[in-house]
Order: structure tokens, then C-alpha cells, then sequence
């Protein structure tokens, strides 16, 4: 059987295409096989343990009320364990004040509150209107930050509201 010039030429062609091809899948895969990886090593960095969130939430102050004082928003979250910052477990609080001439006063409470609670509060000298405290909880040493700093804090010229941080001193 005789092939022309142009019978090779094709076949080559086509045995070139295929080579090229079985690179490009092979690419493919090695790129997509790369990608899973980077997620479920990032879904592994990125994960919550609620271990200590709950003993934040049993506390009092994690769920303070009063009059005079408006509850704007609330959050807890677990501790994350992110690269290469973990996060503690932590419960925001921030109200807004109703009588903004009562600032001092209803700050004032709220830290008379949390030392009825047991938390071991004291005046933070370096910032006006700042207490922190400390509380041993089931789980660690808790922290409560209480100060009034502006309700929005990217527009520094709004409303001041009361903010209370709950998390605990160290990360485990």
C-alpha cells in the first residue's frame, strides 16, 4: 500500500492533535486537582470551634439589657483557627445611648452590672469612656471591653454608641 506525502502529512496532523490534546487534559487536571487542594486546605485553615463561644454566652453581660439604652446589633462567633491570625471566640454588643447627656452615666451602670457579675473591671487611663475587665469562665480567662465610641465608626461625626467585646485574655 502506498501513502502520499499528504496521507502522512494528515495522519501526523492527527496524531500531533492528539498528543496536544491528551497535554491540554492533562493540564486541566493538573490545574483543577491543584484548586481542590488550595480549597480544602483552606476550608481546614478556616474552621470554627464553638468550644469556648458558649461560655461567653452563658454570661449575664453577653445578653444585657436596660432602660435607656437601645440594642443596635449583636454577634457571636466561635474561634477561628485562620491562617495566619486565629480569632476568639467573641460576643458584640452595641447600643445606642437614647439621652445622649446620660453617656457617662449609662456606661457607668453597665460596668456596676458586670462587677456584680464577677467581672474585675477597671478604667482604661489611656482612652476616655473605656473600662476593661476580666472573668474566670468555664473554659479560660474572659475579657470584657465596654467603651463609646461612634456608631458607625467609618463616619467618625454619627451618634456615639455604648460597644461591649466579650472574648476571652488568650487564645488556647
Amino acid at each position: 500500500m502506498v501513502q502520499t506525502e499528504m496521507d502522512m502529512v494528515r495522519r501526523m496532523g492527527v496524531s500531533l492533535r492528539s498528543e496536544s490534546q491528551t497535554c491540554d487534559r492533562a493540564r486541566r487536571q493538573a490545574v483543577w486537582l491543584v484548586g481542590l487542594l488550595l480549597v480544602s486546605s483552606g476550608l481546614t485553615a478556616c474552621s470554627t470551634d464553638d468550644t469556648y463561644l458558649p461560655a461567653l454566652l452563658a454570661d449575664p453581660m453577653a445578653s444585657y439589657e436596660a432602660e435607656g439604652i437601645e440594642l443596635l446589633d449583636r454577634s457571636s462567633q466561635g474561634y477561628r483557627a485562620e491562617r495566619p491570625f486565629s480569632q476568639p471566640a467573641q460576643v458584640i454588643s452595641v447600643y445606642r445611648i437614647l439621652d445622649e447627656s446620660r453617656i457617662e452615666e449609662a456606661l457607668e451602670q453597665v460596668v456596676r452590672v458586670a462587677e456584680m457579675s464577677d467581672w474585675n473591671m477597671s478604667e482604661d487611663l489611656q482612652r476616655d469612656l473605656n473600662f476593661v475587665g476580666y472573668k474566670d469562665l468555664d473554659v479560660g480567662e474572659g475579657r470584657l471591653i465596654l467603651n463609646v465610641r461612634p456608631a458607625n465608626l467609618r463616619e467618625p461625626g454619627t451618634e456615639r454608641a455604648l460597644r461591649m467585646y466579650l472574648d476571652f485574655r488568650s487564645l488556647p
